[in-house]
């Protein structure tokens, strides 16, 4: 992509991302990034997500192909917020990392975690300097709750208590939208919205400290797959004419 200009750059990447707005996560670097970059400096950084998500193991996988045809180390710092890494890969401080398609609409409209005045520049500016590399489909969005709760399907989470997402995440705003694409419900007006880093949120389920647990995870993902062991759950769907709205 060095050949092209910026203002062409900045058009495919557009474009790709409006074409990819189905998955859940792009590779992504800066623009600083190019191959010959990458091989004199021999060290790369990159920020993914906790252990046990797709994204996660998506940038081990890169580490070691990087290190086995390149040559190059990738230093991977794992468990991050990934709409904080995205400031930090705009700003050349990050090499790479997995980037939900979501955080960066947000970081290019000043939205959701970057609407107040100073952060809303630093991700407009930061934006500017992002690439996508290629795009996957990560993940599904998983509604659990545990057999015996009595909730049945949406519209009975009035008035519960449920787990969303980190508290300075995209999870959390994605499945509050989701929500109230799916009831109408608001979040802690018609349910507790609950947000607390993956582990605690995970941990509060398994405790018995909530009533849904909502997360973005790969089919079989070792987290859900910690909830079946705890107990029998649900997974709380759409109805079809929904989805295909």
């Amino acid at each position: 992509m060095g050949a092209e200009s910026p203002a062409k750059e900045r058009n495919n990447v557009m474009k790709f991302l409006r074409s990819t707005t189905a998955a859940a996560a792009l590779m992504a670097g800066a623009v600083s990034m190019s191959s010959n970059s990458a091989e004199s400096a021999q060290i790369m950084t990159a920020d993914t997500g906790a252990t046990g998500n797709i994204v996660h193991a998506m940038m081990l996988v890169y580490g070691k192909l990087f290190s086995s045809h390149l040559g190059i180390s990738v230093q991977i710092n794992d468990s991050q917020t990934l709409t904080r890494s995205a400031i930090k890969l705009g700003r050349n401080q990050i090499d790479m990392m997995p980037l939900p398609p979501a955080i960066y609409g947000m970081m290019r409209g000043g939205r959701g975690p970057y609407k107040s005045a100073q952060m809303k520049a630093a991700a407009r500016k930061g934006s500017e300097n992002i690439r996508s590399v290629m795009g996957y489909n990560a993940n599904l969005f998983h509604a659990v709750t545990f057999d015996g709760s009595g909730i049945t399907n949406w519209k009975d989470i009035k008035g519960k208590r449920v787990f969303t997402g980190p508290p300075s995440g995209a999870a959390a705003i994605l499945a509050e939208l989701m929500i109230n694409i799916i009831t109408g419900y608001k979040a802690n007006e018609d349910y507790n919205a609950i947000r607390l880093p993956w582990g605690g949120g995970l941990q509060a389920m398994m405790d018995g400290k909530l009533d849904v647990y909502v997360r973005p995870a790969a089919v079989g993902s070792a987290s859900i797959v910690q909830l079946g062991s705890r107990k029998k759950f649900r997974l709380l769907g759409a109805d079809k004419d929904l989805v295909e709205s």
